[in-house]
């Protein structure tokens, strides 16, 4: 019974202190979102993370380039790699009309250990590569909220 109190208390302590998700809240601005090019990958999930936002009747238009990178930092004796790198860099390009207006790159990297199961490394080179591009989106999120 006391755990159930605690419960209640916390849950009243947390809903009255006024917390909210920063990505829910209404946002200020839309846009139209001309393209997406580079890695296919990226720009499929940074299209579809963004889309919520797109205003196709706004005057404001962004174009996103991306690149996705893969290489090896670190080798064994026997020159095998052990070590890799995975980075996405994204520029943002923010068009009034046909006017530039303003321009910004995101990087996010991560370094990860090879792993003798290929299989294994290959499906959490994908888990990593879907961190960093919500990462990269979040970002442009929070960027578009301060524009």
């Amino acid at each position: 019974m006391k755990n159930f109190f605690t419960i209640i208390f916390i849950f009243f302590f947390i809903a009255a202190c006024g917390y909210k998700p920063i990505l829910v809240k209404n946002n200020n601005f839309s846009f139209n979102l001309l393209k997406a090019s580079g890695d296919k990958q990226v720009s499929e999930k940074l299209e579809k993370s963004l889309k919520k936002l797109q205003d196709r009747n706004s005057n404001i238009n962004i174009e996103i380039i991306n690149n996705y990178k893969k290489s090896v930092i670190s080798k064994n004796e026997k020159g095998d790699p052990e070590i890799f790198l995975i980075s996405i860099e994204t520029e943002l390009i923010i068009k009034e009309g046909n006017d530039f207006k303003n321009k910004k790159i995101f990087n996010e990297s991560l370094t990860y250990n090879n792993r003798s199961d290929k299989f294994k490394l290959k499906q959490y080179e994908k888990k990593l590569k879907s961190n960093l591009i919500d990462n990269v989106s979040y970002d442009i999120i929070i960027f578009l909220n301060s524009v």
